[in-house]
């Protein structure tokens, strides 16, 4: 399992604003994925704006300054999931840089973010530096940890499930959901294993990509886009 997948945390408490050369780091980590999938993530600096009333944060979230605005065409295909997929593969990349990130869709003041006419906003990632948990981090953490599904509550198989699957999964259960609900489950039907959620909530298919990502990252190989999309082997993650 990918180091950063079990070092990641999501951080609600950050320290210093992000230095020059700490925003040319991030930002080029960001163009990459733009280029490569047609997204239009944006680093934002100065967004403590949106998080300085407990009206919106519920007291939850300190000292963040700077985010990422995880945006992308509104006709763009998949674009939620697109951008659980790539954004979770950006957390994880951040997570090896030693940033601390927090996905983040409603305990956000969203007038503070300008949208353009032909993009939508799905949410934004928090980035920022870290440093050891205080106390309000850890009583969140720990309550996360008391409701955490196992593996097998998250896969059903009509035949017994292959070991490696199963490992993968050990990293699903380890992805970020919106409020802990880990909604996406796993399918493995005549030897086909699919992804799906049941998208009744605004975040379910960000929480989509970001359980596929994790599972590829564990296992190799790539998810079909869309609900219910299938599992393919032998192919490296984009």
């Amino acid at each position: 399992m990918r180091e950063a997948i079990l070092k990641r945390l999501s951080r609600r408490t950050y320290g210093e604003p992000l230095d020059e050369a700490e925003i040319r780091e991030i930002n080029s980590l960001i163009q990459d994925i733009n280029k490569k999938t047609g997204l239009t993530l944006f680093l934002e600096t100065h967004a403590e704006e949106a998080f300085a009333s407990k009206k919106y944060t519920k007291g939850f979230i300190h000292h963040a300054t700077s985010v990422i605005l995880m945006k992308g065409p509104s006709n763009l295909s998949n674009l939620k999931e697109k951008i659980g997929y790539y954004g979770e593969g950006l957390v994880l990349d951040l997570v090896d840089r030693n940033y601390g990130t927090c996905w983040v869709a409603g305990t956000m003041d969203r007038s503070v973010f300008t949208e353009d006419d032909n993009e939508t906003l799905v949410c934004v990632l928090i980035v920022g530096n870290v440093g050891v948990q205080d106390v309000p981090e850890k009583t969140v953490r720990s309550m996360i940890r008391m409701s955490v599904k196992k593996p097998q509550e998250m896969i059903e198989g009509d035949t017994e499930i292959p070991e490696w699957i199963m490992h993968a999964m050990d990293a699903v259960v380890k992805a970020p959901s919106a409020m802990n609900r880990q909604k996406p489950f796993f399918r493995f039907s005549g030897g086909i294993l699919t992804a799906e959620v049941p998208d009744d909530y605004v975040m379910d298919l960000v929480d989509l990509g970001i359980a596929k990502r994790h599972f590829v990252e564990s296992s190799g190989g790539w998810f079909d886009f869309g609900n219910g999309g299938a599992y393919h082997s032998g192919s490296e993650i984009v």
